[in-house]
């Protein structure tokens, strides 16, 4: 019984939104107004905001584009899965 409460309380607590499989790729971050695309220093690349990729990117590494001219003039490419140029 008691394993079965425990299950039960980790999957609920998943569904929730307390973290494990289901909080990996969410953006974890605060999208500054206006900004519409969040690059990673260390790669070069940049991603939308709801890119499994760009939701790894750490604080620290991120830089936030408004458009995509504005980051190719910085030096980033675009990321070929959620953006495709």
């Amino acid at each position: 019984m008691q394993w079965r409460q425990a299950t039960l309380a980790f999957v609920l607590g998943l569904a929730l939104g307390a973290g494990g499989m289901w909080a990996f790729g969410r953006p974890q971050f605060a999208m500054p107004e206006g900004a519409r695309f969040v690059g990673s220093k260390k790669s070069m690349i940049v991603h939308t905001p709801n890119c499994r990729y760009g939701g790894r990117i750490d604080a620290e590494n991120q830089i936030w584009f408004r458009t995509m001219e504005e980051a190719e003039k910085a030096g980033f490419r675009a990321c070929k899965r959620c953006i495709g140029k």
